[in-house]
Order: C-alpha cells, then structure tokens, then sequence
C-alpha cells in the first residue's frame, strides 16, 4: 500500500512498477495500521488459493471411472489442478484490485480463461476416458 502516486496507465496492462507489490514489506504499514483486516485479507487469500483446486479435483475424481493408479488419471489431475492455480492467480489479481495492487485485465483474462480452459479439458478427459 504504498502512498506513491502513479502516472495514470490503462487498466488492460501491468502497470509500472508492480514488481513493487511483491516486495517484503510493502504492505507493512497498512498491516501495522489495520490488524484485523490484514487477517480477514489472509483468510480470503487461503480461501482463494484452495478453492479452486479443491473444486476441479472433487468435481474430477466424481465424474472419472478411472483409479488413482493409473497414469492418465495422474497425468490429468495434475494438468487440472495446475489450470486450477491459474484460476486462482486470476481470481487474486480481482481481489487484489482491492488494495490497489491489480495486475492489469490482460493478466485477469489470460490466467482465468486459460484456468477454466484447462480445467474444462482436464475435466471432459477424465469422464470420457
């Protein structure tokens, strides 16, 4: 949370200086400021990073007639739970813009249409094989 202005930029790109966002302490002084909503913020965030994954892989194994030794089944759970990530990083970015540290709506894009891609495929795989 940084108090620095910014050139104004389109939203579609990453703007400048994002690497700024991933730097150690760059959110210390909000944290400092706002205890127990930087907790709330790290709940979602956990919620954001498992739902995803839990979802393709519960929705997966319940549609595939295949065991989890067989290798197309590895092979294909491991694709959709990586789709499933993207999904997550997009999904992030969305709830990111909260504190002013969005990605840009190319990155929103790209990583939840190629999330659900994946997922869908991974998906469609498994309940046809």
């Amino acid at each position: 949370m940084g108090k620095k202005k910014r050139k104004k930029s389109s939203k579609w790109n990453i703007p400048e200086g994002a690497g700024e966002y991933f730097a150690p302490g760059y959110n210390s002084e909000f944290i400092s400021k706002h205890k127990f909503l930087s907790v709330l913020i790290v709940i979602v965030d956990i919620i954001i990073a498992v739902a995803p994954g839990s979802g393709f892989l519960l929705l997966a194994s319940a549609l595939t007639r295949l065991g989890p030794d067989d290798a197309v089944y590895k092979i294909f759970m491991i694709i959709g739970v990586l789709g499933s990530a993207m999904i997550s990083l997009g999904i992030g970015n969305l709830w990111m813009s909260l504190l002013d540290q969005y990605l840009g709506h190319w990155f929103t894009l790209i990583t939840l249409g190629c999330g659900f891609a994946v997922c869908a495929v991974c998906t469609l795989i498994l309940a046809l094989v």
